[in-house]
């Protein structure tokens, strides 16, 4: 057993139930609205380890909260090729209630020692820090953390609310900063954590974990049951959501990994995967214990694995029967590792096209991929009959209308089942972002947070014509193209331009 003031080099283990336990009791907070459907992969994970710790833990969640300030901040248009699903039979209706008052009450009413927040996306920093400015009164640290707080540690630290801020991968530092509340011990020097001290902010050096089979399985006791459930091509299933491999080696612009890698260099290997008996074990466990129906492997890039992993994964995989969901990219992908994928019961794979032009792909995107490799990915999935749902972005920098119809052109020739379009949100600490600011299409204070919204403004390309472009993208891809003078009418909005929206929608969303 490691003593809680020897710092953990890898990932936490069992409490040793031979010394008698202060119980400590920890308060999680998951600021979600407008997004359904989802068991958060580093949350899960947390509250598994503080479980193992033996910590009495409770959570206080927004996703079923109707508030309107934030869900059009994260709800993505449900336009184009979303087949839409039942969900009131299943309970999944959003309550008008005080969400402030609510998170009062749970800490006043549960008085925990720690209050952990987690702000994965830039999406949930409005609702999160409301909710860390709603706090009327606590006797406890407050830990923030989550990609978003890792991308810039320094604006959530000054919050007057905010004792500590975990930098990069969680489990570690939050088991070490438990044991040591536990045992009334310090905990400035615990890598990972910036930590608000008497003199000032420490800030430590961080951390990632090596071996991921010693991460603890993620522990979905604590979400209401509405969580598991969510819609795929018209029908509900009971989902489960899991990480066989942490990081990405590619170096996307628009992507936080680019970021990541740099600030892990050094400290280990940044892509990291679960061995498959352990996997295997895990997806099992979790089938059976929460009776799910569907999995979604939220693997950055399920292709990574070999030819020789995969094998012995489906092998593994094929005694489970579980249909699943993957990301990949198109140029990864072989006949071989589709017909494993086809043996196993893959349903779907989503993959980034982004930009049909390669030009854009290459130069803004750091993309090196050719639109053959990508027609030909397409093609072998659809070979093997497994569902391809692309991945777009309009309004990147330098783009032109030219270019998003080149995307337009790529996904018709392609022929994916599904593609879906969203509009550039340039992160902070990404590549993009950087070039977007050098380039005087986006103040460098900019705060991006709505789906629905371009933050770029650029004289090719003005912010409305992307927002209209974005809007009309799934039809320009199933109409003929005689139509698209049509489609191009309801680029803009208008209660007639709507109305012609929803006639060409309902004539040509089946194609």
């Amino acid at each position: 057993m490691i003593n809680s003031n020897e710092e953990v080099s890898g990932i936490p283990g069992a409490a040793d139930e031979s010394r008698n336990i202060v119980n400590i009791k920890i308060l999680f907070v998951n600021p979600m609205s407008g997004i359904e459907g989802f068991l958060p992969i580093g949350l899960s994970s947390l509250i598994a380890i503080a479980r193992k710790e033996q910590c009495t833990v409770d959570i206080f969640d927004t996703t079923y909260y109707k508030i309107t300030n934030y869900e059009d901040r994260q709800k993505n248009e449900k336009v184009g090729e979303f087949l839409p699903a039942d969900m009131t039979k299943y309970g999944v209706v959003r309550e008008e209630r005080d969400h402030i008052g609510d998170l009062n009450a749970k800490i006043k009413e549960f008085d925990p020692d720690i209050i952990a927040v987690t702000v994965p996306t830039s999406y949930n920093y409005p609702l999160a820090m409301a909710l860390v400015d709603g706090i009327s009164r606590k006797n406890c640290p407050l830990i923030i953390g989550g990609k978003c707080v890792t991308m810039n540690p320094e604006k959530f630290i000054k919050n007057a609310n905010v004792d500590i801020v975990c930098v990069g991968e969680g489990e570690a530092p939050f088991r070490d900063l438990c044991l040591r509340i536990r045992e009334g011990k310090p905990y400035d020097a615990v890598r990972n954590l910036w930590v608000k001290t008497s003199s000032g902010v420490v800030k430590n050096d961080i951390r990632l974990i090596e071996d991921l089979d010693a991460l603890p399985f993620p522990d979905w006791t604590l979400f209401d049951k509405r969580h598991f459930y969510k819609p795929f091509c018209g029908k509900v299933y009971r989902y489960g959501h899991l990480e066989l491999s942490r990081g990405c080696p590619h170096r996307c612009s628009y992507c936080n990994n680019d970021r990541l890698q740099e600030l892990y260099k050094g400290k280990g290997r940044y892509f990291r995967k679960k061995s498959i008996p352990r996997a295997i074990e895990e997806i099992s466990f979790l089938k059976d214990k929460y009776d799910l129906e569907m999995m979604k492997f939220w693997d950055e890039e399920f292709f990574l694995y070999s030819d020789k992993e995969m094998e012995e994964f489906a092998q593994g995989y094929k005694k489970i029967a579980l249909p699943f969901l993957i990301a990949a990219r198109l140029d990864m992908v072989t006949e071989h590792k589709a017909k494993l994928l086809k043996e196993m019961g893959c349903v779907n794979v989503s993959a980034g096209i982004e930009s049909g032009s390669e030009d854009i792909r290459r130069r803004v995107l750091n993309r090196k991929m050719t639109n053959s490799q990508i027609i030909r990915g397409i093609s072998i999935l659809n070979k093997y009959g497994i569902r391809t749902s692309t991945l777009n972005m309009v309004g990147m920098p330098f783009e032109t209308r030219g270019n998003v119809f080149e995307t337009i052109e790529l996904n018709r020739k392609a022929r994916a089942q599904n593609s879906s379009v969203m509009i550039l949100q340039p992160w902070e600490g990404t590549a993009i972002r950087k070039m977007a600011v050098e380039a005087g299409f986006l103040p460098d204070e900019c705060e991006n947070y709505r789906y629905t919204e371009s933050y770029l403004n650029m004289p090719q390309l003005p912010p409305a014509e992307i927002v209209g472009l974005a809007k009309t993208f799934s039809l320009y891809r199933k109409v003929p193209k005689i139509a698209y003078p049509l489609v191009r009418l309801c680029e803009k909005d208008g209660p007639w331009r709507d109305k012609l929206f929803n006639v060409l929608h309902r004539i040509f969303k089946s194609r």
